[in-house]
């Protein structure tokens, strides 16, 4: 399925209502309390200008339609954490402040969006949009230089790697 605002409005929902029922038990299971674990709204008129430069680069329109709806994911307590950077971030990573480009077991253009607990990257590649986990590669200058096991494919396109965070979620929920 395509993304789109309107589901992306309803993935948030969807979200802050898993996130009340997880979030509810989870100190009796664990014995401690949560972090803070959020999905934050896009407020169009704070987010444009980052939007707009991302659009500028020739972002992959998935990108740009989920900054048009969110702004932020901070779930540190779901799995190994979960973090979607802001869309400034996201341009502040391009601009050299995260890797851009992915050598070894794939070559192109990457756009790193988001990060997990364990210093694994989230990254759109190339204009496929595929979403994969980066991780155990070495980072030099601007490019990720990773073999074949350091790439985990977390959805055909972002869409799926959103809807995978819906399931995990569910899955924590069930099992809570």
């Amino acid at each position: 399925m395509p993304i789109s605002g309107e589901s992306l409005s309803r993935w948030v929902d969807d979200v802050a209502g898993l996130l009340v029922q997880y979030l509810s038990a989870f100190e009796g299971k664990y014995g401690y309390p949560p972090d803070e674990n959020v999905v934050v709204r896009a407020e169009s008129a704070s987010l444009l200008p980052g939007v707009r430069s991302l659009a500028e680069m020739a972002v992959h329109a998935d990108l740009l339609e989920f900054y048009a709806v969110v702004e932020r994911v901070s779930l540190p307590d779901v799995g190994n954490g979960i973090f979607v950077l802001s869309a400034e971030e996201v341009l502040e990573g391009i601009q050299g402040l995260q890797p851009s480009e992915i050598r070894g077991a794939l070559d192109g253009r990457i756009v790193v969006f988001g990060s997990d607990g364990g210093g694994g990257l989230f990254a759109l590649i190339g204009e496929s949009g595929q979403v994969c986990r980066l991780s155990g590669g070495a980072w030099v200058g601007s490019v990720y230089e990773v073999e074949e096991n350091g790439i985990t494919s977390c959805g055909a396109n972002l869409n799926g790697f959103l809807q995978g965070i819906l399931e995990e979620l569910r899955d924590a929920v069930r099992s809570g």
